[in-house]
């Protein structure tokens, strides 16, 4: 079997008295420090944390693999870790060279025969073409010539008028206030109703307004990940984000879940002004 798999393991002991003192035990929790949809690049590693933690001493710890051209459960080259009085077990799993879907499976036994099973599925996706990722020119909430109003699902931008039609599918408006200076605000904020306030389409009237919620992040922008993009939303529900400046990178999320990021560029100049905003959905 190809060695596609590199543990580094760390087992930690947790005092306590013996099972016998305790009375049946409840099953072993298994924990994974991770999402439970793990995306990963064809040729790219991660390393994530498997943590089991028992009432009862571990008996054992395995680990399988799924995949989609193997549907059957096959232990890993090393699968069974054993101990005696161990409460508490951990490891550090990296996964590289990975060329398709896979099922990760960990399953925990205590001394008393309880059994828990933890699963992560393990997502394969293409290398993003860094190529296409389009550099929009959005306006400012007063530029009669450039839309204000984006959306993730078709990617167009489109102006104030023209948004109300398509509102189902809107994300997200940028304008430049005195107060908030640049803005991404989202359609369900009350800050998009009072800035795009039209009384024929402005945002007060629209059927249907999304829910987006943003933050904050730093780093490359053509390196970051969708793992680097969840744990900077962590349980971020801001639905607007101001006070953004050139070079700043933003991480979304929409309401149907997809998730991206918009690099802040040219800035224009004042509230009639179009900026450019680099947006990479992940």
């Amino acid at each position: 079997m190809k060695n596609w798999i590199l543990w580094a393991v760390a087992l930690c002991v947790l005092a306590g008295g013996s099972a016998a003192c305790r009375g049946p035990a409840a099953p072993p929790e298994v924990f994974l420090v991770t999402a439970p949809v793990l995306h990963i690049e064809k040729g790219e590693s991660k390393t994530f944390t498997v943590q089991v933690y028992a009432n009862a001493p571990l008996k054992s710890v395995q680990f399988f693999r799924k995949t989609t051209s193997e549907p059957q459960e096959q232990p890993f080259g090393n699968p069974v870790f054993k101990f005696a009085k161990k409460y508490r077990y951990e490891s550090q799993v990296t996964l590289h060279d990975i060329t398709e879907n896979l099922t990760f499976i960990i399953r925990a036994e205590d001394a008393q025969h309880n059994i828990s099973v933890q699963e992560c599925l393990i997502e394969v996706v293409g290398k993003t073409d860094t190529s296409s990722r389009p550099t929009l020119h959005v306006g400012y909430n007063y530029n009669k010539g450039v839309g204000s109003s984006y959306s993730a699902t078709t990617g167009a931008v489109t102006l104030l008028k023209d948004s109300k039609a398509a509102a189902g599918s809107i994300d997200f408006l940028l304008f430049n206030g005195k107060k908030n200076g640049i803005t991404l605000t989202a359609p369900s904020d009350a800050l998009a109703a009072q800035v795009f306030n039209n009384s024929t389409y402005g945002v007060p009237t629209w059927s249907t307004r999304n829910t987006t919620t943003f933050a904050r992040i730093e780093g490359d922008f053509n390196d970051l990940s969708l793992t680097d993009a969840q744990i900077a939303l962590g349980t971020h529900t801001d639905t607007h984000i101001n006070h953004l400046h050139s070079g700043e990178i933003v991480v979304f999320k929409t309401a149907t879940g997809k998730i991206g990021l918009a690099q802040i560029g040219d800035t224009g100049n004042g509230a009639a002004s179009a900026a450019t905003v680099t947006v990479r959905m992940l």
